[in-house]
C-alpha cells in the first residue's frame, strides 16, 4: 500500500515538473520573440547589421544601394539566422534569389545593398527610417 502511495507522488511530481518546465520554455519563447530585433550602424567606414546573424559591409565594396517601396512580404529564411512573425534577420530567399537579410515584415519599403559576393535587404521598423537610412547610405558609398 505504501509503494503505491510513493509510486503517485513520484508521478505526480514528474508531471507537475514537465508541466512547470513547459510553461518556463513557452514563457522565454514569448518574451524573446517580441524582444527580436537587429541594429542598423552607420559607421565611418562601413555599415554593420546585428541581429541573430551579423554582417559589416564596408562601403567600398557596395556595388548598387537600391530602395524599393513596397513591403518585403516574400522573403523566407533559407538558413542561419531566425524568422519571428516580426521580421527575418537570417540568410533567405527574396523572389528566388538568394540574400541576406535584416528586415521587419510589415514595414513598407526596403533596401537592396549589392556588393560583388552578396546581396542584402535591410529596411528599418518604419518606411520614414528606411528611407532616411537609404538617403545616408547614398552619400556615403563612393561614386
Amino acid at each position: 500500500m505504501e509503494d503505491n502511495v510513493t509510486t503517485k507522488r513520484i508521478i505526480h511530481g514528474v508531471f507537475g515538473g514537465i508541466i512547470v518546465l513547459c510553461i518556463s520554455v513557452i514563457a522565454l519563447l514569448l518574451i524573446y520573440g517580441k524582444q527580436a530585433n537587429y541594429q542598423i550602424y552607420l559607421q565611418i567606414k562601413a555599415i554593420s547589421l546585428h541581429g541573430s546573424i551579423g554582417d559589416t559591409i564596408p562601403y567600398q565594396d557596395i556595388i548598387n544601394v537600391v530602395y524599393y517601396d513596397k513591403t518585403p512580404t516574400q522573403v523566407h529564411k533559407q538558413g542561419a539566422g531566425m524568422e519571428t512573425q516580426k521580421l527575418v534577420c537570417a540568410d533567405a530567399k527574396l523572389e528566388n534569389r538568394k540574400v541576406r537579410a535584416y528586415v521587419y515584415k510589415e514595414t513598407q519599403g526596403y533596401i537592396v545593398i549589392k556588393t560583388k559576393n552578396r546581396q542584402y535587404i535591410v529596411n528599418d521598423e518604419t518606411n520614414a527610417l528606411t528611407k532616411q537610412l537609404y538617403q545616408n547610405l547614398q552619400t556615403r558609398i563612393p561614386k
